[in-house]
C-alpha cells in the first residue's frame, strides 16, 4: 500500500489471516510519530504504552491492539477475511474506526478541560462538558454495536471478539484517568471541609467514571474476558461506594437508596463474572459485598439470581 502526503493512518484494517503473534513486548510499535497531530501523536503513545506495559504484566497474546497508528504500526486491529469480506464493507469498517478514533480524541479534550474547570472552580462549565462526555460514550456504545453487526454480516464472526476488547481497552483508558482524578478529589474532601457545589460535581464526576466502567465490563464480558470484566464491574461498584459517602453527608436519603442499590447490582455483576472466569473466592466475596448494600435481603434475592443482569 502506497501512502501519499501526510495521510494519517487511523485504524487500518489487516487484509490477511492467521498472522503469526509477536514475539517480544519491545516489538509493540504503533507508529506514533508518524501522525502529523500532536494531540493524535499522544493519544496513540498512550496507548502503545499501556500495551507494553500489560504486555510486560500479562503475556502478549492478552493484549489488544494499536487503535490510532500510523502506516508502520506491527499490531493492527483486526484481520478481515479478504474472501467475504466486501471493498465496500471494508471501506464501512475503516470509517467506523475513524469515528471511534475521532471520539476519543475529543474525550481526551474534554478531560483536559474538565479537570481546568474544577481546579478553576468552574464547576458549571465542568459539568456541562461531563454531559458531553457522557454523550460521547453511549456514542461510542452505539458505533461498536453497528461495526459488531458489520463483521457478522461481512463474514468476519471470529473478530467480534476482538473488537470488544479493543473497545474495552481504549474506553478504559478514558475510565481510569476520570477514576484517578475522581479518586484524587474524594480524598480531598474527606480531609477537608468542602463546599455543596464541590460535592456536588464531584458526584457528577464520579457518575460518569461509574457508567464508562459498566461499559468497559460489559465489553470485556462480550470479549470472553472475564476477569477484566470483573474488575472493571467492582471499580464500578466503588465508585457508588463513594457517592453513597457523599450523599450520606448531604443527607440526600432519596440518591442515597439509589446508588446502594446501584453498588450492589454492579457487585453482582462483578460477582458473575469472576465465577465465569474461576475465581470463585472473589465472587463470593463480591456477592456478600453485594447483599451487604441492601437492608433486606429477601428482597434482593430475585435481583441476584437474575444472570441477565450479570452479562
Amino acid at each position: 500500500m502506497r501512502h501519499v502526503g501526510c495521510l494519517i493512518i487511523i485504524t487500518v484494517i489487516s487484509l490477511y489471516v492467521g498472522a503469526e503473534p509477536l514475539k517480544a513486548c519491545a516489538d509493540i510499535h504503533c507508529d506514533c510519530t508518524a501522525l502529523p497531530s500532536e494531540s493524535w501523536q499522544r493519544i496513540c503513545l498512550i496507548k502503545e504504552r499501556d500495551l507494553r506495559k500489560k504486555c510486560a504484566q500479562e503475556g502478549i497474546q492478552v493484549l489488544g491492539f494499536c487503535s490510532i497508528h500510523g502506516p508502520a504500526a506491527t499490531r493492527l486491529p483486526l484481520s478481515l477475511n479478504v474472501g467475504s469480506t466486501t471493498p465496500n464493507q471494508s471501506n464501512a469498517i475503516k470509517l467506523l474506526h475513524y469515528k471511534f478514533a475521532s471520539i476519543y480524541w475529543a474525550m481526551y479534550k474534554d478531560l483536559d478541560f474538565i479537570e481546568k474547570q474544577i481546579e478553576n472552580n468552574q464547576f458549571s462549565m465542568a459539568s456541562q462538558r461531563l454531559s458531553v462526555l457522557q454523550i460521547n460514550t453511549e456514542n461510542l456504545f452505539y458505533l461498536q454495536k453497528q461495526l459488531t453487526a458489520l463483521l457478522t454480516k461481512s463474514g468476519n464472526p471470529n473478530e467480534i471478539g476482538k473488537s470488544w476488547r479493543n473497545f474495552a481497552d481504549d474506553t478504559d483508558l478514558i475510565s481510569r484517568r476520570l477514576n484517578l482524578y475522581g479518586e484524587k478529589r474524594f480524598q480531598d474532601t474527606i480531609r477537608t471541609e468542602v463546599r455543596t457545589e464541590t460535592l456536588s460535581i464531584l458526584t457528577v464526576l464520579l457518575i460518569t467514571s461509574g457508567d464508562i466502567l459498566e461499559q468497559v465490563g460489559y465489553a470485556y464480558s462480550q470479549a470472553g474476558e472475564f476477569l477484566l470484566s470483573a474488575e472493571s464491574w467492582k471499580k464500578s461498584a466503588d465508585t457508588s461506594t463513594k457517592i453513597i459517602a457523599i450523599y450520606t453527608q448531604l443527607d440526600n436519603t432519596e440518591e442515597l437508596i439509589y446508588h446502594r442499590y446501584q453498588a450492589s447490582t454492579r457487585l453482582h455483576r462483578a460477582s458473575y463474572n469472576w465465577s465465569l472466569g474461576e475465581n470463585k473466592r472473589k465472587s463470593q466475596e463480591a456477592l456478600s459485598e453485594s447483599q451487604g448494600f441492601m437492608d433486606n435481603h429477601d428482597e434482593l434475592k430475585p435481583l441476584l439470581h437474575d444472570q441477565s443482569l450479570a452479562q
